[in-house]
């Protein structure tokens, strides 16, 4: 797994968080080789680190970034994350690669002056957007019969209507990996219900509260 995330954009450069997790077999660590691309193509950063069970954290900078907007703000330019996987003989056994834009997104509430409710402002890298969205509902009753080319067709559609950020349903499904690499290069984000729509749960069971705990790390990251 790769999960990687922008901490903060400076002045020339942005602080990326990246934490990988591989599972190993045996006792002895194995090696993760780890390169980010920028949008052409061209590699900024890269490193080799031990890596056993436990996930492994790292820090970095980018200088002079090339800065993710949403549609109607800029372009939509992507990092590539590459990290190749080996065991203690040098052999490769896995390789995985992840885009990303490098953006910070942060919601502002700012409290009315009776304190009966509050603003609701997303901030994209430091500026509000005004926010024209659409709620996205699963695009087939059988989501298995989704093709990656039905989604960009609805994708684009969204885009040439100006969207810039869609609202996944919490009465849906959890979309694929092509469905959150098209918004990236459409310049869409998106706000992911968590599946708690349109019924009573049994919050009160520790089991349930657990279970629900971990499918929102996993599917946040």
């Amino acid at each position: 797994d790769i999960f990687i995330y922008t901490q903060e954009l400076k002045k020339n450069n942005a602080l990326m968080g990246l934490e990988i997790a591989a599972t190993n077999r045996t006792k002895d660590a194995q090696t993760v080789k780890i390169t980010c691309f920028d949008p052409q193509n061209k590699p900024v950063w890269n490193t080799t680190k031990s890596i056993a069970n436990e996930p492994l954290k790292l820090d970095f900078e980018i200088a002079e970034p090339q800065i993710w907007w949403s549609n109607g703000l800029g372009e939509h330019p992507l990092y590539r994350v590459q990290v190749e996987l080996f065991d203690t003989k040098g052999k490769l056994l896995h390789q995985k690669s992840v885009e990303t834009g490098i953006r910070t997104v942060e919601i502002e509430e700012i409290k009315d002056k009776e304190g009966n409710g509050s603003s609701f402002t997303v901030i994209l890298n430091g500026k509000r957007v005004y926010i024209k969205g659409g709620n996205w509902v699963p695009a087939d009753p059988f989501p298995a019969r989704i093709t990656k080319n039905q989604y960009a067709t609805l994708l684009k559609q969204a885009q040439d209507a100006g969207v810039n950020m869609l609202r996944v349903w919490g009465g849906g499904i959890f979309e694929p990996q092509e469905f959150w690499d098209l918004c990236n290069r459409m310049g869409i984000l998106a706000s992911q219900d968590f599946m708690l729509a349109c019924g009573g749960y049994p919050d009160g069971d520790m089991e349930f509260v657990q279970l629900c705990q971990t499918e929102v790390e996993a599917n946040v990251k």
